[in-house]
């Protein structure tokens, strides 16, 4: 992908530049109404909804706190329980209720006073199944390309993978020394972070320092900036 990453990167910007000429032209603003009454509302409703789903019903609001405190260091039990309210019920009920709501006080967008034609308001809802389609579209290639039947794929699809976690070893902490890296491509990297830190503080590497772990940059005293 890499070796593809210009001409992918140019032909995105000239598909979202051909897309964005509709909304400049004389009725520039028609396009620009009727994109933020669906897209604007629906799509990141419905998308705001899944992603909770997955995040805290399907990955676990346990595992989420244990990667947050993997990061920011342990916190007493009193202080997630807001954010367990929010997450399993607050957060649920909220969205669900101003999702039904749009939806049962549904008008056409209007432009002075006068309401879109029936082919803009069902164009305007193909804009949203095509923002929201690839959700599963992706989770229908990951349950096709798991293993067992159809329940033990769904189940599988719905667990962290054994090599889920960060991706250099320096930063995976107690909770993740158990993973594995499938290639030497991780290795590699933490070793030229090494030596290129190493480079910018102490010079050029020598060959004991290889491998050597790369020290908290926070609070450390870094003699490349002593000057600044």
């Amino acid at each position: 992908m890499k070796k593809m990453r210009i001409p992918l990167t140019a032909a995105l910007c000239a598909l979202l530049f051909l897309l964005g000429i509709p909304c400049v032209t004389q009725a520039g603003i028609y396009w620009v109404i009727l994109i933020d009454s669906f897209c604007g509302g629906w799509a990141i409703l419905f998308a705001a909804v899944l992603e909770l789903v997955a995040l805290i019903y399907i990955y676990g609001g346990n595992r989420v706190i244990l990667d947050i405190e993997m990061m920011l260091g342990k916190k007493h039990w009193i202080f997630w329980l807001w954010w367990r309210a929010c997450w399993y019920f607050v957060s649920p009920v909220l969205l669900g209720v101003i999702l039904v709501w749009s939806l049962v006080t549904f008008e056409a967008p209007k432009k002075d006073g006068v309401a879109y034609p029936r082919w803009g308001v069902v164009l305007g809802f193909l804009m949203v199944v095509f923002c929201l389609i690839w959700i599963p579209i992706m989770a229908g290639v990951k349950i096709i390309q798991a293993k067992g039947n159809i329940f033990q794929r769904i189940a599988s699809c719905c667990r962290p993978t054994e090599n889920w976690g960060p991706a250099l070893r320096k930063n995976r902490g107690e909770r993740y020394q158990h993973m594995k890296d499938e290639d030497k491509s991780v290795e590699n990297s933490d070793k030229k972070w090494t030596e290129r830190y190493i480079q910018i503080t102490d010079g050029p590497v020598k060959k004991e320092d290889k491998g050597v772990e790369i020290p908290d940059i926070i609070g450390f005293d870094n003699p490349s900036f002593q000057n600044d």
